[in-house]
């Protein structure tokens, strides 16, 4: 019994939780990268992304956050990690396509994705301090991580491209969760006369399915079950 009420109070304290939580996923490479009709020429990289939203639970306290992390293969964040300056990273942002998705009968099928507008920038040239403040590199592991948040957000009505939207816009969340989002990785000159701008590689944000508290709650409840018959 006493098992049981310790569960009981577990479900509860979840169950009461401020924040509920939604990890997404990237696995990033040259496939998906479109512009028009033309797709990224093979590039020697790939990466890897995890982007984990936290949203206060009905009622809570505070806004919105997307804590990230990236780990880059065959890329080089600081220019001194390979004698190649191809591989020098120039920019990382993340893309909303959901007027593209609409254009194309909501097929992510050759969206395009470049061109569209930025929802976050993460590391480049700051475009008017739109980079996310807490961003931290690690150029020898290749790694990169931060948290995106309302406090980053910085709108330049001169610039179509850029922008950094605040967590808790309108839709921004929605789009997330509807697999809208996409990442992009540029670099110096991995696509000189194809692609404007060295567009790298890239990958679409997509969210992975969390276990069902109550499945949680009633496997656990088993598990106790078969320990008390021990």
């Amino acid at each position: 019994m006493r098992y049981l009420l310790v569960l009981s109070v577990l479900l509860l304290t979840s169950a009461a939780s401020a924040q509920t939580v939604t990890t997404f996923t990237a696995e990033l490479d040259f496939t998906t990268v479109r512009l028009g009709g033309v797709s990224a020429p093979a590039f020697p990289a790939t990466a890897s992304a995890t982007f984990v939203l936290s949203e206060p639970a009905t009622g809570g306290m505070g806004e919105p956050t997307v804590s990230y992390s990236i780990q880059l293969e065959g890329l080089d964040l600081d220019g001194f990690q390979s004698s190649s300056l191809d591989d020098n990273v120039t920019a990382i942002h993340v893309h909303d396509i959901t007027d593209n998705i609409a254009a194309n009968g909501g097929s992510k099928v050759d969206v395009n994705t470049g061109g569209t507008q930025h929802v976050l920038n993460i590391f480049g040239v700051p475009r008017d301090g739109d980079d996310d403040d807490d961003l931290v590199t690690d150029p020898v592991a290749g790694t990169l991580s931060g948290l995106w948040e309302d406090s980053d957000a910085v709108s330049n009505p001169m610039m179509s491209l850029g922008d950094t939207f605040a967590v808790s816009a309108p839709d921004v969340i929605d789009r997330l969760k509807a697999g809208n989002y996409y990442l992009m990785i540029h670099t110096s000159n991995s696509a000189p006369g194809v692609l404007p701008g060295g567009i790298t590689i890239g990958g679409f944000l997509t969210a992975v399915p969390e276990p069902n508290a109550v499945v949680l709650g009633l496997l656990a409840i088993g598990w106790i079950g078969t320990k008390r018959r021990k």
